[in-house]
């Protein structure tokens, strides 16, 4: 059955014209040469250390699913969408394998060939949870609640989206973590989005850092390409104030967005330790974590603690999203 996968163009959708024009998705980490050799996993997490040796192992964990996925996973006849500057989506057919550029400018090297079959489908067409489903941050993640495959299939060919008639109860929250990606995705360069732990718990609709909220909280970010510094499972209280960052953006707009490289920085955990070619797939999964109730720390009430000092914030407070 063919799968559906988001393929972002950079930051300013620097790779957006050469994609439609040319037929192409491109993946970008401009400093990483051809992975056509790259035959498995341990293969491409060597080429990917090599060349860029000052980022966090998270993070390149976070870039070796992308690009495994980009390189080896997807196959043609998968739907491919690409989300345009101008708020509009194209939606087009998987044709080709990887292949490497050489001689392209760097950025522009690892390319799929692409059927682009729309290339003005507006948001507005598409429902509440599909939209939702084009939240995360990722430059390349896989799009398959709610029967997005099917859909953005039939939204290709000009039809209106059939909707998903077993959408599942929890459908009325799936706003709420993709609205914090976009306010992440909105702050000005260099800042990062400030806010509490409590603020953190409220968007999944929790008050206390249970065990099955860890993992709920962890598996969304890591879908949506966001991490939390400090950890938000480590900090003391749950007023402490963290800085939610972009983490699943290729390494150009990592620089542009957080103004620095990663290894200096620590990281929420939001993959599972022994991730591998198919962590993402199990990222999607339903949490297996238990319902435990029992609180990160002694006690989440009755200390206070200062917030972190970092670079600027935009300041986000109580996010809050209205109910549908």
């Amino acid at each position: 059955m063919a799968r559906a996968w988001m393929v972002r163009a950079g930051a300013d959708g620097d790779r957006e014209e050469a994609s439609l024009s040319e037929g192409l998705t491109i993946a970008g980490w401009p400093e990483l040469g051809d992975l056509t050799h790259c035959a498995s996993w341990d293969d491409l997490g060597a080429e990917i250390g090599k060349a860029y040796p000052h980022e966090s192992p998270r993070v390149l964990s976070n870039w070796r699913g992308q690009l495994w996925r980009f390189r080896s996973v997807l196959t043609p006849g998968d739907t491919i969408v690409l989300p345009l500057k101008d708020g509009h989506v194209a939606i087009g057919s998987l044709t080709g394998d990887y292949h490497y550029r050489a001689g392209e400018a760097p950025g522009f090297r690892h390319v799929r060939t692409v059927n682009w079959q729309r290339v003005d489908t507006p948001r507005s067409e598409m429902r509440a949870d599909l939209r939702a489903t084009l939240g995360s941050l990722l430059t390349v993640s896989e799009l398959r609640r709610f029967d997005a495959a099917a859909r953005l299939a039939a939204l290709a060919q000009g039809h209106s989206d059939p909707g998903n008639p077993n959408a599942p109860a929890d459908l009325r929250l799936l706003d709420r973590p993709a609205g914090l990606a976009e306010k992440v995705a909105d702050a000005p360069p260099g800042q990062a989005v400030e806010l509490t732990v409590r603020d953190l718990l409220s968007i999944w609709d929790a008050v206390s850092r249970s065990s099955k909220t860890i993992a709920d909280i962890r598996r969304d970010l890591s879908k949506l390409g966001l991490s939390t510094v400090p950890p938000f499972t480590e900090v003391p209280s749950i007023d402490h104030t963290i800085r939610v960052i972009p983490i699943g953006q290729s390494p150009e707009v990592e620089r542009k967005s957080l103004g620095q490289e990663t290894a200096g920085l620590e990281l929420e955990t939001v993959e599972p330790d022994d991730a591998g070619p198919e962590v993402l797939d199990l990222l999607d999964e339903d949490s297996s974590a238990d319902g435990c109730t029992e609180d990160v720390g002694e006690s989440e009430e009755g200390r206070t603690e200062q917030g972190n000092e970092g670079s600027p914030a935009a300041c986000v407070g109580a996010l809050t999203w209205p109910d549908t």
